[in-house]
């Protein structure tokens, strides 16, 4: 029993001083311990050709200020897969020539991502958009349901009073 006891204030004790010598000699924290909140994602695309070219484009995520990504994957299939930049936008673009039936590939990557907070204020007042050059771009259109009333009931829950145009 002894040695039991003995054996278990040893085992603590080695866990406590290695605790203390990474807080205080490599100088951990609790950020450097905890896992940081991360996504593992699949974008699986499948795509049916007749004879033709197919030039498949898709939006790729960029590392930024709240967010690294990484291990990066694509998995191209018969098709030519390149990355390409415009401006701060990157896109993935597969392409073949030629491709007939069901084909498929996929792009893959890890995201570690930082939480943001922004601070809005408590109030938001209506722009106002009297300029004639705008109006074309704030017509209803099929797309645009400006006199939809789920967003006229929220507008007049917030308080905000929408114009006819």
């Amino acid at each position: 029993m002894k040695n039991r006891n003995l054996i278990i204030t040893i085992l603590i004790g080695t866990f406590i001083g290695l605790v203390l010598y990474k807080v205080f000699v490599l100088n951990y924290t609790p950020r450097t311990i905890l896992p940081e909140t991360g996504y593992s994602v699949n974008i699986q695309m499948r795509v049916e050709g007749h004879g033709n070219e197919i030039n498949t484009q898709v939006l790729l995520p960029s590392s930024n200020e709240r967010q690294t990504i990484f291990d990066e994957n694509s998995q191209t299939g018969n098709f030519n897969f390149v990355i390409n930049r415009k401006g701060r936008n990157r896109f993935g673009i597969w392409q073949k020539s030629k491709i007939s039936g069901v084909q498929e590939f996929s792009y893959s990557f890890n995201a570690k991502v930082k939480e943001v907070k922004y601070k809005l204020p408590e109030i938001i007042h209506k722009a106002n958009y009297e300029n004639e050059n705008l109006k074309i771009y704030l017509s209803e259109t099929p797309l645009i349901q400006v006199g939809d009333t789920s967003i006229n009931a929220l507008l007049a829950d917030l308080n905000l009073i929408q114009e006819k145009m």
